[in-house]
């Protein structure tokens, strides 16, 4: 096991509880795969995984800033609803990209 230390950071940890998620192991490991590839500003970043018998924890970038929505809320307003339409379409292609090529 790894172990890095950060005195002026903080971290989020992600504890996924592997009895609770019967079913879902692949979806779980499909995840953390993706995370572990992808570096972009717009996507917390999965800093550390460990995992044990009944537990997958996850060290992650903590993010501290507003509710999603309220970022989509001051980036959209004023605009008609087509430029609003436009600015969530071209935002959810970028993602899209992203997470298919994986950059």
């Amino acid at each position: 096991m790894r172990c890095r230390r950060a005195r002026k950071f903080k971290f989020a940890l992600k504890i996924i509880d592997k009895a609770s998620c019967r079913d879902k192991e692949q979806q779980i490991k499909n995840e953390v795969s993706l995370l572990r590839r992808l570096r972009h500003g717009n996507i917390v970043q999965l800093i550390e995984d460990f995992d044990t018998a009944d537990r997958l924890y996850m060290v992650m970038e903590l993010v501290t800033v507003r509710p999603v929505y309220t970022c989509v809320d001051n980036a959209v307003s004023g605009l008609t609803v087509q430029q609003q339409f436009e600015t969530i379409a071209d935002t959810w292609v970028g993602f899209i990209v992203v997470c298919l090529i994986g950059k």
